[in-house]
């Protein structure tokens, strides 16, 4: 799923309920409420450290004064 997600200015978009819909069509997989729920929990951490990781590089990467 990851593979086909949108991305915008500020990273990854999170999966939507749609992607994960034809994910599951796609491969055949059923998923249960639970299991969804899980998948949009985990991406959400994902979706957080990216955005975690992008912040804390264009930190790194700034002009220190006098450069």
């Amino acid at each position: 799923m990851n593979r086909s997600r949108q991305s915008g200015m500020s990273g990854p978009n999170p999966l939507s309920l749609t992607d994960i819909a034809n994910w599951s069509v796609l491969t055949g997989n059923i998923l249960y409420r639970d299991e969804i729920t899980t998948i949009r929990a985990m991406d959400a951490v994902f979706v957080a450290e990216v955005a975690k990781e992008q912040a804390e590089a264009a930190e790194r990467n700034k002009p220190t004064e006098g450069t």
